[in-house]
């Protein structure tokens, strides 16, 4: 298992992370002590609060493909430190590369996509800018 550009996040800044019978506090220790969340010897993923709309506020999903409910909650804000921050990762033959989010949101760029399941939507007005240049 590799765990590989994530993003943890603590309220109160605060980590643990176990691996095997060993705790670490801080993403750093964790990476230099088990080489997870490194790629070729470089650090990926990031402890930071991901700006999420109203995350906690969802309550138990019942439905689990309550996409509005998602949307709602889970969407990045406009100033999320996960906005262009994920990883392009090929799909194995004969799947082709995800072109929307989970609701349906266009991926903008896929050299770097945002993180999560959930990509931030930009406002309408800049869409359209981008498609008139």
């Amino acid at each position: 298992m590799h765990f590989h550009n994530n993003a943890w996040y603590s309220e109160d800044d605060r980590y643990t992370f176990v691996w095997g019978d060993n705790r670490y506090t801080s993403l750093q220790d964790f990476r230099t002590a088990t080489g997870q969340e490194t790629d070729q010897n470089q650090p990926t993923g990031m402890a930071a609060d991901p700006k999420l709309t109203a995350p906690g506020t969802a309550g138990t999903l019942g439905y689990p493909l309550n996409l509005q409910t998602l949307r709602d909650r889970y969407s990045l804000q406009k100033k999320s430190p996960l906005i262009g921050q994920g990883i392009a990762v090929a799909p194995p033959a004969p799947f082709i590369p995800a072109e929307q989010d989970i609701l349906g949101h266009p991926i903008h760029d896929a050299a770097a996509p945002d993180m999560g399941a959930v990509a931030y939507t930009r406002p309408r007005w800049i869409q359209w800018l981008r498609e008139l240049f």
